[in-house]
């Protein structure tokens, strides 16, 4: 789905990305994507996916925001 209907560059997004699937066939495919999950579980699978490709670790910049439950609320903050 993603090579039919993207350009090489273009940026696809993932709402529900659980463990990062979308995400490695975009990289594979040399194109730019975002990654949401509110999930730590599926966070922690997905960046250990990830991270462990050597395309992932080709790519000089990326950020992962993570889920946090404060008060019962989730907020998201940065992680290196």
């Amino acid at each position: 789905m993603v090579q039919a209907s993207t350009r090489p560059d273009d940026w696809v997004l993932d709402f529900f990305a659980g463990s990062g699937t979308l995400g490695a066939a975009a990289m594979e495919l040399n194109r730019r994507f975002v990654l949401v999950d509110e999930s730590p579980d599926a966070i922690k699978t997905m960046r250990a996916r990830l991270v462990g490709d050597s395309l992932f670790r080709a790519c000089p910049d990326f950020l992962v925001i993570d889920p946090v439950r404060v008060n019962g609320d989730v907020r998201m903050h940065a992680s290196p």
